[in-house]
């Protein structure tokens, strides 16, 4: 049986920064072939959340992984998540409200990745689409 795991333009992005190179954002986007908006849109996010560095030289960003330990990969999630409680709590967010914001927070990144995910679940010649997305926001959703 094949694969069956889906992966999206963020897993691509990542899987290119590997190398531990520095790559020039315009050439990453070419290399994706995704516009530079929305590769900005994935670097923001990544550098939020620490999984990913930019750096200007001149007029031109360059991005690069962040190296973790393996066994911090599996947890990046609760990590985000109590990083993100902390951030709020800073701001003064009333503690009962902090799972709203953490969902909200959530739906927004799932929005902009749907896309690609279903283009990578569809290459991949994967069923039922839709269930396939349906599973994916309940294990996210479910930290």
């Amino acid at each position: 049986m094949g694969d069956n795991r889906v992966e999206t333009g963020v897993d691509d992005l990542i899987r290119l920064l590997q190398d531990g190179e520095k790559h020039i954002l315009e050439d990453v986007a070419k290399s994706l072939d995704i516009s530079i908006n929305t590769l900005q849109l994935w670097v923001d996010f990544l550098v939020e959340e620490k999984v990913v560095g930019i750096e200007y030289s001149f007029t031109k960003p360059s991005i690069y992984l962040i190296k973790q330990k393996k066994e911090d990969q599996n947890e990046d999630l609760n990590y985000f998540k109590e990083e993100f409680f902390k951030t709020c709590r800073e701001k003064k967010i009333p503690e009962e409200q902090l799972d709203i914001y953490w969902r909200n927070h959530l739906k927004e990144i799932l929005s902009q990745v749907k896309s690609s995910f279903v283009s990578k679940t569809q290459q991949r010649n994967i069923p039922d689409v839709e269930l396939q997305w349906k599973k994916y926001i309940q294990k996210v959703m479910a930290t």
